[in-house]
């Protein structure tokens, strides 16, 4: 066994026995006078978890709890043609020779790549990164990387993590090539975190030995952060806020046509436009909602139906903008692929996290698709898909996978009570459905909604499980509650084969008319 001091009373331990390696940090002991000093974490790192027993994968979001923390509990071993495959399932851009590990890996034959940049993740955030020089035997040379938290490097950053997620990982390093652009830095976050042509990555490895020390201290740093930030949560419990970025297009039902709605909605505000890449250049196509956060599903709906009146009033200052119809889904008419944004604060983001969101969440609602709308993945809506986001400093992440859902408003009551519930009963979620291949072959490649049938009624049926376990043990009768009555009113959708209908103006189901928006 290795020790390692990394200063600050951290030491890090790595134990190569049972074919992974265990890192574990520890704070320096403390005495009784200094009792209120931040507690250490024991990080248990596998490398190759095939070779050892599972943790329980309910043990805890990344983690074991009582100051441990588990990483790659779900990762297996991958060749390079798979591992090809699956980032390509992901939608995301990999070189014909890309290697996966110690493989043999694709030769300086990037003709025209002018950089070669290498990301270490860890649970969904890139933790550091660096240029890479590849040596004739094959291997790399680092050098750190400074301000690669902006353009264009927040773009390679966001790849990076995508494909660690992708691989069912929790930690990871990859490598990655791009060209030069000359608008790196045109146009709002969203858009410059899309992939560039000339944008591939080159090889994913566990982790790279030797490991940098200055990479290993970004690592020890983060885990610090995560375990904090695990501990302030349930400190602190009940401040889980909720928000929403639903986007949706604007359609003349007359001329047939989908109009930008730039030309009615301002760029910010509760109600505006948002910006997509359309031949290279940046446009502001989409529509909007932006309502103010919430405690809970009941009170996010009433401000989304504000932010519609509110759209509804710029719309109607001109007289074609009021005959126009308001479309939701996720790929309305075969044009712009839509999303229903869900913002988080309170709770720290995990890997873990967001897979029981994929399962939970993502697939039931998948179930209820119109099958027009499916074809959005894997460009858009694929499991995982997360953004740090800073909320006005209360921090959390903006979970990105789902479609815009606003059909009516006791569906959008539905689905967030359903993520409502998976956020605030995390830890008693065991599913994971969302690793499993089949289940990621038929939701990625848009297949038809039947396919997901069995595992969305199994976890719409185990989160009510969850719910009613914990009315029973509050004292309440059994199936109180209205999250639960929403999410059994979810749960009798799947049942009965209901499906959403993409090309229906959402406005008749929130009763959106001329003078003024009927009460949610």
């Amino acid at each position: 066994m290795q020790r390692l001091e990394l200063g600050g009373g951290v030491r890090l331990y790595t134990d190569h026995a049972a074919g992974y390696r265990q890192w574990r940090r520890y704070a320096a002991p403390q005495r009784p006078e200094a009792a209120g000093a931040q507690p250490g974490v024991d990080v248990l790192w596998l490398q190759a978890p095939e070779a050892a027993r599972q943790p329980d994968t309910a043990a805890g979001i990344g983690s074991a709890g009582g100051g441990r923390m588990i990483l790659n509990r779900h990762a297996g071993p991958w060749s390079g043609p798979a591992m090809r495959e699956r980032l390509r399932l992901w939608g995301l851009p990999v070189l014909d020779r890309a290697a996966w590990g110690a493989e043999p890996g694709s030769g300086p034959d990037g003709a025209g790549f002018v950089r070669t940049v290498c990301f270490w993740v860890s649970q969904l955030e890139a933790v550091a990164a660096a240029h890479c020089f590849q040596s004739p035997t094959g291997g790399y040379f680092y050098r750190p990387l400074e301000g690669w938290t902006r353009p264009p490097y927040l773009r390679l950053a966001r790849l990076a993590v995508r494909a660690v997620y992708a691989l069912g990982r929790d930690t990871g390093a990859v490598t990655l090539r791009c060209r030069r652009a000359a608008d790196e830095t045109d146009g709002p976050a969203g858009v410059l975190e899309e992939p560039r042509p000339g944008d591939a990555i080159e090889r994913v490895e566990p982790v790279p030995a030797p490991l940098p020390a200055w990479v290993l201290e970004s690592y020890a740093a983060s885990w610090a952060k995560a375990a904090a930030e695990q501990q302030s949560a349930r400190a602190r419990p009940g401040k889980l806020l909720i928000g929403l970025d639903a986007e949706l297009v604007l359609h003349d039902a007359r001329r047939r046509k989908l109009i930008a709605a730039s030309r009615y909605l301002p760029r910010g505000g509760r109600a505006g436009c948002d910006a997509v890449r359309i031949g290279g250049r940046v446009r502001f196509p989409l529509m909007e909602l932006r309502p103010d956060p919430a405690p809970g599903p009941e009170e996010l709906v009433h401000h989304i139906a504000a932010a519609m009146e509110e759209a509804r009033l710029c719309l109607e200052a001109s007289e074609d903008g009021a005959a126009l119809e308001w479309l939701a889904g996720g790929l309305p008419l075969g044009r712009f692929p839509l999303g229903g944004h869900i913002h988080l604060s309170g709770l720290p983001l995990t890997s873990e996290f967001a897979r029981v969101l994929d399962t939970y969440v993502a697939l039931p609602i998948a179930a209820l698709e119109d099958p027009s709308g499916a074809p959005r993945r894997p460009r858009y809506g694929t499991f995982g898909d997360v953004r740090l986001q800073e909320h006005g400093g209360a921090g959390g992440f903006e979970y990105r996978t789902l479609p815009s859902f606003l059909f009516s408003p006791e569906l959008a009551r539905e689905v967030l009570a359903l993520l409502h519930a998976a956020a605030r009963l995390q830890h008693r979620l065991k599913r994971r459905d969302s690793l499993r291949d089949p289940v990621i072959r038929a939701y990625h490649a848009g297949r038809p909604a039947e396919e997901l049938l069995p595992v969305a009624r199994a976890a719409v049926q185990g989160l009510m499980a969850a719910l009613e376990f914990e009315a029973v043990s509050a004292g309440a009768p059994t199936g109180s509650g209205e999250e639960l009555r929403l999410i059994r009113s979810f749960a009798r959708r799947i049942d009965s084969g209901w499906r959403w209908n993409e090309r229906e103006d959402i406005r008749h189901a929130w009763a959106i008319r001329k003078e003024g928006l009927a009460k949610a």
